[in-house]
């Protein structure tokens, strides 16, 4: 059986320090799986490798049996010949120094069609004896234009937003929520990934939003009644007790449907009575078919819940 989860010599480094060094584990689907260690070890540093926050230096890292980094495919290409498209006659309109406006005026005759083809030809010099340096400024800018797009392209390889959509999400070790949004908007907007909609759409507010709208709610107060706060949808989610918080800030990372659960330090803060009932939900989720990888400073949490550390 394939592992869900593996990290091949993972290396972080930030400068010239080694945050994390040559890390190799792998978890298996079901498992739930404790990554301990004292302050400073580089745990945080892992699961922001995991979601793209953090590029790493080195190593692989590999989810369902696909490795995490962006691949180059033909999306990717098409998207590099538009850049170099566009860039490419930006050069070249500047090399020749021909106004925008002038040549639009130029071909337009009151109450004839707009001669585009002498329009287009004046703009980019096409057929004149300035060929030469029209094609030779087109090359460079095309040439800056896909240099930036590989550089772009290179530097953010694993994007988070694509990270979540293969199904991984997190919560923090600081509580990120929105504080003066209810409990039911955070829910939202984790589900917001996975809507099927366009910009347009949610702009205009088109009739067709008000099905899948409904439909979410009706899935975020689930997911509420799962960890038992749907009686608090709609209070402000800064008013909510802290071990409440932390239940909420799970909510939002399952609203993305995940695989795999990302915990960093969940129990952190809590009091006995709220770290057993977090026991007793982190066991609830993954008995709902969701894997579990745990950063925790609490050894009576991680012995009580982790097969593996």
């Amino acid at each position: 059986m394939k592992p869900l989860l593996e990290l091949k010599n993972v290396t972080v480094c930030f400068g010239g320090l080694t945050a994390v060094n040559k890390v190799c584990f792998l978890l298996r689907a079901g498992e739930i799986f404790s990554l301990i260690g004292p302050n400073g070890a580089g745990k945080t540093t892992v699961f922001n490798a995991l979601t793209g926050i953090n590029e790493t230096t080195q190593g692989e890292i590999t989810f369902n049996g696909k490795n995490l980094a962006r691949i180059f495919s033909t999306k990717t290409l098409t998207e590099w010949l538009l850049v170099g498209l566009i860039t490419g006659l930006g050069a070249a309109l500047v090399a020749h120094g021909v106004g925008i406006f002038q040549v639009i005026t130029s071909g337009y005759v009151y109450g004839q069609p707009f001669a585009w083809p002498n329009a287009f030809g004046r703009l980019y010099g096409f057929g004149s004896q300035n060929i030469f340096s029209l094609v030779i400024s087109w090359l460079v800018g095309a040439s800056l234009g896909w240099l930036a797009a590989f550089s772009l392209w290179y530097q953010n390889k694993r994007p988070p937003d694509q990270i979540v959509s293969s199904g991984i999400a997190r919560t923090f070790q600081n509580i990120r929520l929105f504080p003066e949004m209810t409990v039911l908007e955070n829910v939202l907007v984790g589900m917001h990934q996975r809507l099927k909609t366009s910009l347009w759409k949610n702009v205009l507010r088109l009739s067709g939003l008000a099905g899948p709208d409904k439909e979410l709610q009706n899935k975020a107060l689930g997911l509420l009644t799962f960890v038992g706060l749907a009686d608090k949808s709609n209070r402000i989610a800064r008013t909510l007790a802290y071990g409440e918080q932390r239940r909420l800030e799970i909510v939002r990372a399952l609203a993305t449907e995940p695989t795999l659960l990302l915990l960093d330090e969940p129990a952190a803060g809590m009091n006995p009575q709220e770290t057993s009932e977090l026991m007793k939900l982190i066991r609830k989720i993954r008995d709902s078919n969701i894997t579990i990888l745990l950063i925790e400073h609490d050894m009576k949490l991680v012995m009580g819940v982790c097969e593996r550390i």
